[in-house]
């Protein structure tokens, strides 16, 4: 009976000793699993790593949308302006860097999300922005200046009007003259509808449709001069 228990004893302290060992020496088998894992595990977190910076890239890559917006009420505003009128050229200016821009738009967005980049539509953004701010305040400018030409065509008109008017009252009457005279007379009420027409103009603040009325009417009227100190002339002559 001792003899069969001792011996159990031993063999159980045998397994006992093959499952420390095992735990203190691992398998050939073991290890390889743990280097798989450890390599699956990297390459998981530098999946991971990828994805949120691929993420970060795409959400940083967005449309300056705010700034295109505020470029294309500053150049309305210039249209409202009149810097079409007013400032051609720099009208000019504006509307191509806002062409350009929408243009830029168009080729980023036209690209796959993640190869987008918006830094250079910012700048031309920014650029039109300039150029339409510009465009609008030398319109200012400039109708300021066609309204102060305007006003002094009108007066400067008028005035010779009203001293032609009076030369033609008292133009030399002879043989075959009144046809002449009659024919001034019609030029003259032309004049006047100028004048009037160029007043109208100057109202509604149409300032280079003003000038050019004002500017024919002065040029009729001093045609009429020199026609009526030519025939002042002729008459002197023949007495």
């Amino acid at each position: 009976m001792m003899g069969g228990a001792y011996l159990r004893s031993r063999a159980g302290l045998g397994n006992l000793g093959r499952v420390a060992g095992l735990a203190r020496f691992p398998s050939p088998q073991n290890g390889l699993d743990g280097r798989w894992r450890s390599r699956m595990r990297t390459r998981l977190l530098l999946a991971l790593s990828l994805v949120m910076m691929l993420v970060l890239v795409a959400s940083c890559a967005k449309p300056p949308q705010d700034q295109v917006e505020s470029a294309r009420a500053s150049l309305k505003a210039a249209q409202d302006a009149e810097a079409g009128t007013y400032a051609k050229d720099a009208m000019a200016n504006a509307e191509q860097q806002m062409a350009a821009l929408d243009e830029e738009m168009k080729a980023q967005q036209g690209k796959f999300a993640l190869f987008r980049s918006y830094g250079k539509t910012k700048e031309m953004a920014s650029a039109a922005q300039a150029a339409a701010d510009s465009a609008k305040n030398a319109a200012q400018e400039g109708k300021a200046r066609a309204r102060d030409e305007a006003s002094m065509a009108i007066n400067d008109a008028k005035a010779i009007a009203d001293s032609t008017r009076t030369m033609l009252e008292h133009a030399p009457v002879g043989k075959g003259s009144m046809t002449d005279i009659q024919a001034m007379k019609q030029d003259m009420a032309t004049i006047m509808m100028n004048l009037s027409e160029a007043d109208s103009a100057f109202a509604a603040e149409q300032y280079n449709e003003a000038k050019a009325k004002a500017d024919a009417a002065r040029s009729s009227a001093q045609s009429i001069q020199a026609s009526i100190t030519q025939a002042r002339e002729m008459a002197r002559g023949r007495h």
